[in-house]
């Protein structure tokens, strides 16, 4: 058999930020690929999916998710974006209105800031920019609804909460509000940041509430943020200051956070080329960038943004579900940073994206509101629009039945040869195990072409062959791979050998 021009024989490095560099594991495009179940091997992941009698009366998507049983049975609760309505998961898996109101009163919260969340035996949701709302007893339609139980000192956008140190925190402007398990006790002003400084999000880490902020152009509760001015605020939930200011590099602010394994995850918007966003962890003294979910694209104005109820660990993975901001077309999805064991790089993929997205324009225009695990099942809250009049609010999921995604695809790192000489490229071979049903279709781009060029489809029946019919001289040589499923089978690729 002849020498093979490139090797790729591991997937499990994920999405490398620099196409151009000759690695022998990763890529740049891991759209719903699993590299957990086989180490190291590429095949389609379990694919997010609905039914239209689950999300029937769905009218906006949902920002928020918590696990309530105010009437002995746990269901899902979940407050959605604008509409200002609580959803009910019922017994029949149907989300419904949760009580007799068309809309909490008051005026909505804009991006990504209402939140749900059970707390000492009752239930409560920031909806509105001007109070917090309780809900008492049955989780479905006869609970009761306190629409004005406490007012925020801010009318602002951005109502985020946590438990910590046996209190309901709640962002509100510079100030962090607490409330009592006691139902009553309610403090609006329990912490007060310097002014210029609008809290973004809170997280318990360890003994402190760590709090992401983003300087503000004019007044506390300005919407601009300024670039090198995010920090991360340490607070004990006692004293009148926080302990400790930390700087997130030169990034505009802090959206999201995420505590796993005692370790904190900074979720920021990337603004320089290419944007996306960069993923920090905090190493004890400062925050390290451990990965960048970059856009496809260089040159784009707006960027991707993460909700701060869109980031969870699942399965021992990191989720983190992304949005387009103003329109920019990005790749929008359920991201993950996964591993095999602990000991073990993490590797970044698009774990999941909306089963209504069957077009990469939708893929590019969707929002993940909010993440949830209920019964072991994955939950994901998605708007779909395409900006063509498309535009569909949903809640998928994930489980243990559920089939691979039809359609996953993977594409290689851009490689150059020798000295830029020109060589022919003749043929594609992939090494996998024997393929019960499902196939592989191959393409390829030359010398960075703007459009993919079909070579074939490996099947059962020439999965071990060299499949010819490139024969033409580059400089550079990439090649995609789409994993087309059946039932519960999916083919998993572990070699790419290009001749």
């Amino acid at each position: 058999m002849p020498k093979p021009l490139v090797v790729i024989d591991d997937f499990s490095a994920g999405l490398i930020d620099d196409p151009t560099i000759p690695a022998r594991s990763g890529g740049q495009t891991y759209d719903c690929i699993d590299v957990i179940t086989t180490p190291g091997s590429a095949r389609a992941e379990l694919a997010a999916e609905h039914t239209g009698a689950e999300i029937a009366n769905l009218d906006d998507f949902i920002n928020s998710f918590t696990i309530y049983d105010g009437d002995g049975t746990d269901r899902i609760l979940g407050i959605t974006h604008s509409t200002k309505k609580v959803f009910v998961r019922n017994n029949s898996g149907v989300f419904e209105v949760g009580n007799t109101n068309t809309a909490l009163t008051g005026t909505a919260l804009t991006a990504g800031g209402a939140d749900i969340i059970k707390f000492a035996g009752k239930c409560y949701c920031s909806a509105t920019e001007e109070n917090l709302v309780q809900i008492d007893g049955d989780a479905l339609l006869t609970a009761s609804f306190d629409d004005t139980f406490k007012t925020f000192t801010n009318s602002d956008t951005r109502h985020i909460m946590r438990e910590f140190a046996g209190l309901l925190c709640i962002t509100d402007g510079r100030n962090i509000a607490t409330l009592d398990p006691d139902h009553t006790t309610f403090n609006g002003t329990a912490l007060t940041l310097p002014l210029g400084y609008k809290a973004m999000c809170i997280e318990p880490f360890g003994d402190f509430l760590a709090i992401g902020t983003k300087a503000v152009v004019s007044s506390a509760n300005d919407n601009v943020g300024l670039e090198g001015f995010a920090k991360v605020f340490l607070w004990d939930g006692v004293s009148t200051d926080a302990s400790r200011i930390i700087d997130v590099g030169i990034e505009t602010g802090v959206t999201a956070m995420l505590t796993v394994n005692n370790q904190l995850y900074v979720f920021t918007q990337k603004k320089t080329q290419p944007i996306g966003v960069n993923i920090h962890r905090f190493n004890g003294s400062a925050f390290d960038i451990v990965r960048t979910i970059r856009s496809q694209e260089s040159g784009l104005s707006s960027g991707m943004g993460i909700f701060a109820n869109a980031v969870m660990p699942f399965n021992g993975d990191i989720l983190m579900g992304t949005r387009s901001i103003s329109g920019t077309a990005l790749k929008n999805g359920v991201y993950a940073l996964t591993r095999p064991d602990s000991n073990s790089p993490f590797a970044l993929v698009l774990k999941a994206k909306p089963e209504s997205a069957d077009s990469v324009a939708k893929l590019n225009g969707t929002i993940a509101g909010a993440l949830t695990t209920f019964q072991s099942n994955l939950y994901v809250s998605w708007n779909v629009n395409d900006g063509a009049g498309f535009d569909e609010d949903s809640v998928d999921h994930i489980d243990a039945s559920s089939s691979p995604y039809n359609g996953a695809v993977w594409e290689s790192q851009i490689y150059e040869n020798a000295a830029f000489q020109r060589v022919l490229a003749k043929g594609v071979r992939l090494v996998l195990p024997p393929i019960p049903a499902g196939s592989v279709d191959i393409a390829y781009k030359l010398d960075n072409a703007a459009a993919w060029t079909s070579l074939g489809t490996i099947t059962s029946t020439n999965q071990d062959d060299i499949y010819y019919g490139i024969y033409s001289r580059f400089k550079t040589i990439q090649i995609q791979l789409t994993f087309n499923t059946s039932g519960a089978n999916t083919p998993e690729v572990r070699r790419i050998e290009i001749y």
